[in-house]
């Protein structure tokens, strides 16, 4: 036993003289054992730390107390008061011996305070002038997303911990292995940092400078950054929402630690087996434990919400369930009025069990996050001459009318804000533009502008040439999956608005027919509220089974309810069109409800409108009878898609939104050519399909095209 070494005596006990040289041991537990000489007198000279025996007698005592755990070795250099500071925060002696050895400097951006610098000290640790490659920057603040906007780069080990707000937390980070600084204030940005406001009754909790010491010296002593990924962990605070902790993803074009500038990577789609039962590849338990994972993460992307609409509880639609999110919308140039503009923003989804409603709110929750403009880094900045023929331009996709663009200033005022008209595009302006990739043509792409791609796009000095819309857009459980609903909704909005645009009457489906107990109950819900349902079969030369479905009151002309749906499986799509119209008839009848999603629902005259009607000469279409397209595997799906497009004369194209802080596949797809759901009247597709396929055409269809508006 060198004589250098130690003693001292364990935190977990205490001790109380007592008469005749004896000494009694409380525990945890209360417990208490009574010891005498020499026993005794060793265990008080262990109270300050005993220096290593000389005598044979004391080192015998001390080996058997060491044995029952109430003596303790120190490490050469550790006193005894820091000792059992380090043994209250669980830490092993010989782990802090080690954490102490390592230097710690402060990072710029920390407000400096000399307790925070006590606190440090009071654990043995030493606090550096500036930080290097061989110490462990620590960087604290209130609010790091806000910190980090001016923060330098840290040249070795970091741990940032924002000290208060609504969720305190801590990330360990270790430059060229995790995310750095700059893919942490991206990753906050993109957070849901509305929960701030709408959580602000709540107390806000602050991390005082010994516990913020004691958070780095676990992280020192665990070598918390010496992992491959960094974990945004959330800390122990005043009560505050349940959170659970979350990856920070390295960003592949961050400018401090990623690709930037290296040329993007086109998008790798494989075989995806779909899970038994399911037109996902992922089985639902998954995307229930994704759905869970998300709502709780610290910052996390989407929040949960009372089950139900923003009017109505989920029991008003039965026998649908009904869920919403709230979502995070990260902006690359935050304003007073974008702030204003995306607060609260909520996505929804419904299903035939409140795992499957809250799945889909979820995915769609996503969807719209993952949407937002992430920033410049990574795109092409110039203007559609320098990309010839590449270049996509807005309008090949928006499809607005000379017209509409003439009179965008007096029709703005008073249109809908999925209405509003852009202006013009200027080709001769430079732009932002992402990489749209060829779903026919691996490794084929074209330029998109990124004002039409992505939500909140900072125009600057630009012409406002484009108000992204959802139109395409999906997240899924792998990309194939993403890019395969997205295209499926583009096809269903084509084929809607063609229907719309050309007012033809078109076949109905037989309802007896749907093979589905969740069609069957709905038909039998709506007709329950004395509502008729036809469902209207709107599939073009696309050949993808698409319907509409109107349910209209038998007894008033008025308060018209439409669902649509579009699938491979002619079954779903008509599952997918009663669930949107059961939610619109419900809405619409409800006392407590918003109303029609339509402005001319309440009020159109079904005598006026007869393509709303099944057409009289047709007969009813058995759904057995269909084609069911779809495979075992979802790149097969994909491909059965896009070929149906370019069969038409149509290209589809992947723009992969998903975001590394998010990490759900969530894909953009663009189809240039097919018709908009909105009021776009500038594209010859209405009347070239609608005269092409023999679809009959209510009289004056041309004339009346922007009559009725589908507004949602």
């Amino acid at each position: 036993m060198p004589l250098s070494t130690r003693w001292m005596l364990s935190p977990a006990h205490r001790l109380r003289s007592l008469p005749d040289h004896c000494v009694e041991v409380l525990d945890t537990d209360h417990e208490s054992t009574i010891y005498t000489d020499p026993t005794a007198s060793v265990l008080l000279s262990l109270v300050e730390g005993a220096p290593s025996p000389r005598s044979r007698t004391t080192r015998r005592v001390l080996r058997r107390l060491s044995r029952s755990g109430l003596a303790l070795r120190l490490p050469a250099g550790l006193a005894p008061s820091v000792a059992r500071r380090w043994l209250r925060l669980g830490v092993p002696l010989e782990q802090a011996r080690r954490a102490i050895d390592t230097p710690l400097a402060l990072h710029e951006a920390t407000p400096r305070c000399s307790s925070l610098n006590t606190a440090f000290l009071a654990l043995g640790l030493r606090v550096a002038d500036s930080p290097s490659r061989s110490t462990l920057t620590v960087l604290a603040a209130p609010d790091l997303a806000l910190t980090l906007r001016s923060a330098s780069p840290s040249p070795g080990p970091t741990v940032a911990i924002q000290t208060a707000k609504v969720s305190p937390f801590e990330v360990w980070l270790e430059p060229g292995r995790t995310a750095c600084l700059a893919c942490l204030r991206a990753h906050l940005l993109r957070s849901d940092r509305t929960a701030d406001l709408a959580e602000a009754a709540l107390p806000a909790p602050v991390l005082s400078p010994d516990a913020i010491a004691e958070r780095v010296a676990i992280g020192l002593a665990t070598r918390a950054w010496d992992v491959p990924h960094a974990l945004l962990q959330p800390l122990p605070s005043v009560p505050t929402p349940p959170t659970r902790p979350c990856l920070v993803q390295r960003r592949p074009a961050c400018p401090a630690c990623g690709r930037a500038g290296a040329p993007p990577r086109p998008p790798v789609l494989v075989p995806r087996p779909k899970a038994p039962g399911s037109h996902r590849w992922r089985p639902l338990a998954w995307a229930r434990s994704l759905a869970s994972d998300l709502q709780h993460a610290i910052g996390g992307v989407v929040r949960d919400l009372p089950a139900g609409s923003r009017t109505l509880p989920s029991e008003a639609y039965a026998p649908l369930h009904v869920r919403r999110v709230r979502h995070a919308a990260p902006l690359a140039r935050p304003s007073l009025t974008a702030i204003r503009a995306t607060t609260g923003l909520t996505a929804g989804g419904s299903g035939g069990s409140p795992s499957e409603a809250t799945v889909a709110a979820v995915f769609e929750g996503i969807e719209r996050a993952s949407g937002f403009f992430p920033g410049a880094d990574g795109f092409r900045f110039a203007n559609a001459g320098a990309l010839g023929e590449d270049a996509v331009v807005p309008n090949a996709v928006l499809q607005f009318s000379d017209a509409q663009f003439e009179t965008r200033d007096a029709w703005n005022r008073t249109a809908h804000p999925f209405l509003r008209v852009p202006e013009r595009f200027d080709p001769a302006r430079p732009t932002h533009w992402v990489q749209a990739w060829s779903l026919a043509e691996p490794g084929a792409f074209r330029w998109v502008p990124c004002g039409l791609a992505f939500y909140a796009y900072p125009f600057a000095d630009q012409p406002t040439y484009a108000y992204a819309d959802s139109n395409g857009c999906a997240s899924g459980s792998c990309l194939e999956e993403a890019a395969l609903y997205g295209a499926v909704e583009l096809v269903e909005r084509d084929s809607v608005a063609l229907w719309h645009r050309s007012r033809s009457q078109r076949p109905a489906l037989d309802a007896a027919s749907i093979d589905s107990p969740l069609a069957q109950s709905l038909l039998a819900a709506t007709r329950r509220r004395g509502r008729a349902v036809e469902i209207l079969d709107v599939s073009t030369e696309i050949g993808l089974a698409t319907f509409v479905a109107v349910s209209v009151r038998p007894d008033a002309p008025h308060g018209v309810a439409l669902g649509f749906g579009a699938h491979l499986s002619p079954r779903t799509a008509a599952e997918k069109a009663l669930q949107e119209m059961h939610l619109m008839a419900v809405e619409t009848d409800h006392p407590d409800g918003p109303g029609s999603a339509f402005d001319w629902a309440e009020t159109v005259c079904l005598d006026d409108h007869p393509f709303l009607l099944p057409h009289p000469g047709l007969p009813r279409i058995d759904l057995g009878a269909l084609p069911d397209l779809t495979t075992g595997d979802l790149r097969d799906d994909l491909d059965a898609v896009v070929a149906r497009l370019a069969a038409a004369g149509l290209s589809a194209y992947l723009i992969d939104q998903t975001h590394p802080h998010v990490g759900v596949p969530t894909a953009r797809v663009v189809v240039p050519g097919l018709v908009h759901f909105w009021r776009r009247l500038g594209g010859a597709r209405v009347r070239d399909v609608a005269t092409a396929t023999g679809w009959q055409t209510c009289s004056s269809a041309w004339e009346a095209a922007d009559a009725l508006e589908l507004t949602t």
